[in-house]
This record gives C-alpha cells, sequence and structure tokens, in this order.
C-alpha cells in the first residue's frame, strides 16, 4: 500500500494553491468518493487539472485507484478538518484504514493538488461532529450520518429523506449524473443554526448497496420502514429534544407516511407532491 501511494503522492502533488471556497472542494470530495467506490476512474481523470493529467496520465490513473481500491477498500466516509495554506485537509476513513486527504482547487475547480497522508489527529482540528448511524433493518443495513452540534444540552434533530432515484445521503446520484450536494449543505445550514441531523443512503446506494440486490425489488413500504426505524432511533436518543420530518420529493410521500406510523414533532414537505401519488404516476408514464 505505501508503494501504491507514494506513486500518488508523486504524481498529484501541491503547485500553485489557488482561492477556492470550502463548498467547492467538499463538492469535489464528494464526487471522487462517488466515483472511486464505483470504480469510475475514467470521471476521477477527468476531474484533474491538466497540469495533473500529465503527470497522472489516464491508464496510470487506472491502475493507481484499481490498487487503492484493491488494498483500501471502499471510502466509507470523509470528514473536513481544516483548511491552511490554501489547501483543505480531510479525514478519510476506507474500509481498511484511515489517511488525511490534502486537497487544492485550481481557478476552474479541477483538482490542483490531491494527496494522501498517514492520518493523525495530532495534525488536525476537528471542525464539524459527526458520526456514522447504522440501521439494521430487513434485507440489509442502512447507513447514515449524523450531525451533531456542541452546544451543551438537548437539541431538535431533523431526519432528512432522500427524494426519488438511486440517491445518497448527501442528494448526489449512484451514477454520478446527479451531483448537487443538496441534502450535505441543509445538513451543513442546520449544524450552523444548532440543529442536529440525520441524513442517509437510500436501499441500494452507496454505504447502503447490499441492503438490497435488485433496485425493482425496493418497495415503497420499505422505504417508509427504513425511515420509521430511524425516527426510533432518533427519538430513543436522549441527546434529542425533539424529532423532525423532513423529506424532498418522494422522501416527502415517504416520510409523511412514516409521520403517521411513528408521530414525530413535525413534518417538513420539500417539493412534495400536489395531486395524489397515482395521478402523479400517470402523468409521468405518459
Amino acid at each position: 500500500m505505501k508503494k501504491t501511494l507514494s506513486a500518488l503522492l508523486a504524481c498529484i502533488s501541491s503547485a500553485s494553491l489557488f482561492a477556492q471556497t470550502h463548498a467547492d472542494v467538499d463538492a469535489a470530495v464528494n464526487k471522487f468518493q462517488n466515483f472511486y467506490n464505483h470504480k469510475q476512474t475514467d470521471s476521477i481523470y477527468a476531474m484533474l487539472s491538466d497540469r495533473s493529467k500529465g503527470l497522472m496520465p489516464l491508464e496510470k490513473t487506472r491502475q493507481t485507484f484499481t490498487q487503492l481500491g484493491s488494498q483500501l477498500g471502499d471510502v466509507q466516509s470523509y470528514q473536513f478538518k481544516k483548511e491552511e495554506n490554501g489547501a483543505s485537509f480531510y479525514k478519510m476513513v476506507f474500509a481498511k484504514a484511515t489517511l488525511s486527504l490534502i486537497v487544492s482547487l485550481n481557478k476552474e475547480n479541477k483538482l490542483e493538488a490531491f494527496r494522501f497522508n498517514p492520518y493523525s489527529e495530532d495534525t488536525v482540528t476537528t471542525l464539524r461532529e459527526k458520526s456514522n448511524v447504522v440501521l439494521q433493518a430487513k434485507g440489509g443495513n442502512i447507513y447514515g450520518t449524523l450531525m451533531m452540534p456542541q452546544t451543551g444540552g438537548k437539541i431538535p434533530v431533523v431526519l432528512l429523506i432522500a427524494g426519488s432515484g438511486p440517491t445518497d445521503r448527501s442528494g448526489n446520484s449512484r451514477d454520478g449524473s446527479l451531483n448537487t450536494n443538496a441534502y450535505k449543505q441543509l445538513a451543513d445550514s442546520l449544524y450552523d443554526a444548532g440543529i442536529a441531523t440525520l441524513r442517509y443512503d437510500k436501499r441500494g446506494v452507496g454505504e447502503s448497496a447490499e441492503a438490497v440486490t435488485i433496485e425493482d425489488s425496493i418497495s415503497f413500504e420499505d422505504m417508509v420502514n427504513d425511515a420509521v426505524g430511524f425516527v426510533k432511533k432518533l427519538k430513543g436518543d436522549a441527546r434529542f429534544s425533539k424529532v423532525i420530518i423532513a423529506g424532498h420529493s418522494e422522501g416527502s410521500l415517504v416520510g409523511m407516511v412514516a409521520a403517521r406510523k411513528e408521530p414525530a414533532a413535525a413534518f417538513i414537505s420539500i417539493s412534495g407532491i400536489a395531486d395524489r401519488a397515482d395521478k402523479v404516476i400517470e402523468k409521468q408514464l405518459r
């Protein structure tokens, strides 16, 4: 593993560092996680700057990340730690190791610096408290991210339920066609307001991929039961003063039904349907 990491460090190293927003860097890291976990090395290559492509040709990119995938396993989570000298530092947890990721973007938001170092908690300062949450559900485990502001007392928590399609906890699609980070940005904003959030990968997506083998086998009832399970888990956590359900698009309907099965303090519909579900489906099929 050290040999492969050394090759990666040598090929994609820091040159001139440009001004970058945290949102832009976070979006790039999220894209990398999605492409890396789905073995889309050509898409990772497309994220590189021209200079980095010159140092890391396509074939070498394929070989490097294929080997990394074999040695490290999938990326399970990442956590922003700090920004220093124009570069952003992340704690990146793989299935078989934890590494520090240092990222810098150029003016076109391409990866100018993207390198891994051995991880040490002494070298970074935690800015946001995150933890993984696992729901043991029928068919397999459902994985989510809890963002917990440190306020010293009980706080409200919002369960974020994703919309239709193969959508992960951050609001991005499994195939990389949708990369909005909408749910992650919403969670960040609520965190800043002192409100905790729990968002999770749907069945068949991200870390919850093993919860289903055939997408067509996912039923609406399964999605409702997953939401109900998370609501129960949150209601049983003494750190929270109340549990709120917020569902987006299809997630709005899922959350609505879940709230009837397991009452929450409040329900928020984000771009939910305004007509009967059967009528909406009929229109979509035309």
